[in-house]
């Protein structure tokens, strides 16, 4: 037995490539989580939308050649609920393919991540434009392994991490939280905190408190992206719709809430003190925060706030203007 080494001058450098820029890394594995009813099906799906569409993202115009997509899922049925919100997203059904099971000689099987990775690369290799794979949810495919044990997690999601690598292809995979408020908020993923350390990037799904027709799609982690924003969107007729804001808020902001309720609560007297005479630039409001010192609001209280007052920004011309925040009245 003898180590395999690798001179770092013989590296060949490539630089990270988008499916969805600065949010969906290729050829990462990742995770999107959420509690029940969160939306996070919906969302996936419309991911997938898309991307066999070849259409542009809602925060950024940046699109992708249309390509194939696989879904795993444990949860929803293809007949009543994958594929009729696929339609209402508009996704192109012939790039999709929904794995159903594994035949194994005359026996059908259910995937697991153990057992089955070659049955995978088959797709894959037989597939080269398939560029996303969703499994939902995650713990449904790990084939018995301790979940709470980092050794077999990582175990279990090494070939499947590496496969991802090699084919170049994205990995969402959905999970749910934990009920434990007390838990730190990389801890809420269910299971143990080695699906957070394999993932590249994770995101969480958390409904708007003070406006629960809407979702937060927030970073949670995100190893590879340059602070990314968080987006609101809201189900309507079966079609996810984004907000065209931009929130800097995470998901542990998110999973935090009720120890900051009392600081937003504080941060919205003080900017509705601060436009109850007209508007104000942001410029003018940044400035008044720093005069705070010690008890300066932080940039994502603020944002919470400015949600809660319902401000829309405006600039005071469409080029050279100053953003400008103004009460909602």
């Amino acid at each position: 037995m003898r180590a395999k080494t690798q001179r770092a001058d013989k590296v060949k450098i490539k630089k990270i490539r988008w499916l969805w820029y600065n949010r969906l890394p290729e050829g990462k594995f990742g995770l999107i989580g959420g509690d029940p009813g969160t939306c996070k099906t919906f969302l996936t799906l419309y991911i997938i939308a898309i991307l066999t569409q070849g259409k542009h993202w809602p925060d950024c115009k940046n699109t992708n050649k249309a390509c194939k997509a696989l879904i795993l899922s444990a949860e929803d049925d293809a007949e009543d609920t994958i594929v009729p919100r696929l339609i209402a997203a508009g996704a192109k059904l012939s790039n999709i393919r929904i794995l159903t099971g594994v035949k194994d000689n005359t026996k059908d099987d259910w995937f697991n991540l153990q057992k089955h990775i070659p049955v995978l690369e088959d797709i894959l290799k037989k597939t080269p434009s398939l560029k996303i794979i969703v499994i939902d949810p995650l713990n449904a495919y790990l084939g018995g392994g301790d979940s709470h044990k980092d050794s077999d997690v990582r175990g279990i999601l090494g070939p499947l991490i590496k496969l991802a690598s090699k084919y170049n292809v994205t990995v969402l995979s959905v999970m749910h939280l934990n009920k434990s408020q007390k838990n730190a908020p990389m801890y809420r993923f269910i299971g143990g905190i080695g699906f957070m350390a394999a993932a590249r990037f994770s995101w969480l799904v958390e409904r708007d408190r003070d406006n629960p027709e809407w979702l937060y799609f927030a970073p949670m982690k995100t190893n590879l992206s340059v602070s990314p924003t968080t987006m609101r969107f809201t189900i309507s007729k079966g079609c996810v719709t984004f907000d065209k804001e931009e929130y800097r808020l995470t998901g542990s902001d998110l999973l935090c809430a009720d120890k900051k309720i009392r600081k937003v609560d504080d941060a919205v007297l003080w900017l509705k003190d601060i436009l109850s005479d007209g508007p104000k630039s942001f410029w003018t409001i940044q400035k008044k925060n720093k005069d705070r010192k010690n008890k300066r609001f932080t940039k994502g209280t603020i944002d919470r706030a400015k949600i809660t007052l319902k401000i829309r920004p405006y600039k005071e011309s469409k080029q050279h203007g100053q953003w400008v925040w103004a009460l909602n009245t």
